[in-house]
């Protein structure tokens, strides 16, 4: 026995100690501290785990609508108009259509509806009426296969005459090119 003792290994004669010391006692000031500081970390990291991995539903929408969407430079295979969760930790928007300028700016977990404008490229303009619907013809020629709103029309290297042509309404007629920019809104009239 006293080799054993020696050796730090109690015999089955030596009682075992049934209360912890003092110092780390169940209820004593030190073991609420300390209780108290792993609460709160934890309390912490599951937030922070949380605010990170929370979704929201983000709604973009662009005009012109079409544009290609992606979310921290990553392409999500949609365009707009957009509606799908995404991670609250999302930072980055961006936004791209053939002929128009490309659109980036800052997420926030805040950002829940977005209406965009996008430009368009220099040498680009759009022709756009009230009713939609109507044909264009620039410098006499239709333009084949489409009718207002048209977003993307690729102005002439000169002035040229356009006009815009629906059935029951007036002819509208004016001049485009680098000079000569068509106004944002075409209200055709109703013939009488």
């Amino acid at each position: 026995m006293k080799r054993a003792a020696a050796l730090g290994v109690r015999t089955s004669s030596e009682s075992i100690p049934t209360r912890a010391p003092a110092a780390i006692e169940r209820g004593s000031t030190l073991h609420r501290v300390v209780t108290g500081g792993v609460v709160v970390v934890l309390a912490a990291a599951g937030y922070t785990w949380y605010a990170a991995n929370a979704e929201r539903t983000l709604n973009i929408r662009s005009y012109p609508s079409g544009a290609e969407v992606y979310i921290d430079g990553n392409p999500t295979g949609a365009k707009t108009p957009f509606s799908r969760s995404v991670l609250n930790r999302a930072k980055q928007l961006r936004l791209d259509l053939p002929n128009h300028l490309r659109f980036e700016r800052d997420l926030s977990p805040e950002d829940r509806d977005l209406n965009i404008e996008l430009k368009l490229l220099p040498g680009f303009t759009r022709v756009v009426t009230d009713p939609p619907g109507a044909d264009v013809y620039l410098g006499g020629e239709k333009l084949p296969g489409v009718s207002t709103p048209i977003y993307d029309l690729e102005l002439p290297a000169q002035n040229r005459e356009i006009r815009v042509m629906r059935k029951g309404y007036l002819t509208w007629t004016g001049t485009v090119g680098p000079a000569h920019p068509l106004p944002p809104l075409i209200r055709l009239v109703p013939q009488s």
